[in-house]
């Protein structure tokens, strides 16, 4: 589970939160939740502060078979980086058959299963992207490169 962040108009990440009631992968989205100092997996995708989850696997540049089961587990610190209009990520962290001009957004408690990983849209998502490639290899993985539109 990985995410590369292909292009980015601000390299400001925060590590200050902690993962709160599951686990989350990298590339995944979460809502922080500043005054209680965790975040979550994406509960309303129509809130505003959504941010995606940017730790990674120090081992996936030799051992990328490992790599694809790296989370950042309960009570550990996330990585998080605001997505801004403009940015570019890879991430193996999607749902469903995407193609090339696809509209995404991450997906919320609505979609159970499927919360913090993007999906095809609906409904009006603060966070959307569009499918700019498929087939992507994100650190052994399989992954989509999506440039932001909203955010």
């Amino acid at each position: 589970m990985a995410i590369i962040v292909n292009q980015s108009n601000s390299e400001i990440y925060f590590g200050n939160l902690k993962v709160a009631t599951a686990a989350v992968y990298p590339g995944m989205g979460v809502t922080p939740d500043f005054s209680a100092g965790t975040c979550a997996k994406l509960a309303d995708n129509e809130a505003a502060g959504a941010c995606v989850v940017c730790n990674y696997d120090p081992y996936a540049d030799y051992n990328k078979t490992d790599s694809d089961e790296y989370s950042v587990a309960v009570g550990k610190y996330a990585r998080l980086k605001k997505l801004l209009v403009g940015d570019v990520i890879s991430t193996d962290q999607y749902t469903g058959s995407l193609s090339v001009d696809d509209i995404v957004m991450i997906g919320d408690a609505n979609d159970t299963g499927h919360e913090g990983e993007w999906i095809a849209t609906g409904g009006t998502p603060i966070v959307t992207g569009v499918v700019i490639e498929t087939g992507v290899d994100v650190f052994g993985a399989t992954g989509v490169k999506i440039q932001i539109l909203t955010a």
